[in-house]
């Protein structure tokens, strides 16, 4: 073997180009590598922001309903309007209880068109006679009204019996779960 003759006067000959070749690949090394430095950081930063959150949201989630963390303004106005509901309930409810329950506007006003139409049903009829008691009877809306119907009665059945345009209430009994006209009362 041959013994080489190294010092610090040695000099070796290399191409340029390998020179280039190998101060580019040294370069692209260091670049690739600082890359990867960074993407792992990025990465662990990432990964520790998210550690962080999670934690905060356990503890949130694990606070929040027990009411260690305050609420909303929006949960304190419902909580009072609950109260303030929960208070109207139990005055209704005592009202009811009492007999002094208050009754609905448009109940009232429904009966008080039913309580009109009534009377007015009430006031004028058309009564068929039979033997001078009343068999049959239709309301009619108006003493003009219950006059026309008698006229078309007599010219198309005739005179069958006395038909009579009266004011007034007809008086009922039962009779063997039926009901059936005795007469009028009289005002």
């Amino acid at each position: 073997m041959v013994k080489a003759n190294l010092s610090e006067d040695t000099v070796i000959a290399t191409p340029l180009r390998n020179v280039i070749t190998i101060i580019a690949a040294v370069a692209v090394g260091t670049w690739a590598y600082f890359g990867l430095i960074e993407r792992l950081n990025n990465i662990e930063t990432s990964l520790t922001m998210m550690e962080a959150d999670l934690n905060e949201n356990t503890e949130f989630r694990i606070k929040w309903p027990r009411g260690e963390m305050g609420s909303l303004p929006a949960d304190n106005e419902q909580f009072m309007l609950i109260e303030h509901l929960s208070g109207q309930l139990d005055k209704m409810i005592t009202d009811i209880e009492s007999g002094n329950a208050p009754y609905d506007q448009q109940q009232k006003l429904t009966l008080d068109f039913y309580e009109k139409r009534i009377s007015k049903l009430e006031d004028r009829m058309l009564f068929l006679f039979i033997d001078g008691n009343p068999m049959e009877y239709t309301p009619k809306d108006s003493l003009s009204d219950c006059l026309k119907a008698k006229r078309e009665i007599a010219r198309n059945i005739g005179e069958s019996g006395r038909y009579s345009c009266a004011q007034g209430t007809l008086k009922v009994q039962d009779i063997n779960g039926k009901k059936v006209s005795v007469g009028i009362v009289e005002e």
